[in-house]
């Protein structure tokens, strides 16, 4: 259901990312595709998204996200909501000697400082990330102390709402 004040908004898009099953062969999950199809149902039904790329298992390469997001935020505007939805593995990985989190893809890593400059040019308060992984809390440090004052607000995803993030 939408009101008024949601119509404004220029542009929905979202990018939804699962992974069941891994290309090691080790370690799948069992929902994470079910996730994003109920995910998507919820941007879609609730919140009138209507361009929503799907990434799943073999689809979520580093390069097919990747690409995918940097699709969602071209030309983003004040007024647009972009939604970047992940459930697969989260981990911890040394890279350069220093522990980083990341979402683990089907190929590769996604690290949170690479997602974090994916959007920094974004207008503040029209990105939301939902990372249903392990390790997620340590994902939004990088969104959060990017060195962008006041930009990024650290919020409970349960509780920032699509339409009401500034």
């Amino acid at each position: 259901m939408t009101n008024a004040r949601e119509t404004r908004f220029a542009k929905r898009r979202a990018v939804v990312v699962g992974i069941n099953d891994y290309q090691d062969g080790n370690n799948h999950l069992p929902s994470c595709i079910n996730d994003v199809k109920a995910f998507e149902k919820i941007l879609r039904e609730d919140y009138a998204f209507e361009e929503i790329g799907r990434l799943v298992d073999s689809e979520a390469t580093v390069a097919g996200v990747t690409a995918a997001l940097q699709r969602l935020v071209a030309d983003a505007s004040p007024d647009d909501r972009l939604v970047f939805f992940f459930s697969g593995h989260g981990s911890t990985e040394l890279r350069n000697g220093v522990a980083e989190q990341c979402m683990v893809l089907y190929d590769g890593y996604l690290f949170d400082d690479e997602l974090s400059q994916m959007t920094q040019s974004l207008p503040p308060g029209i990105f939301t990330l939902v990372a249903d992984c392990c390790l997620s809390g340590g994902l939004e440090k990088t969104l959060a102390d990017a060195g962008v004052s006041g930009r990024w607000r650290r919020q409970s995803c349960a509780r920032q709402s699509l339409h009401s993030c500034n």
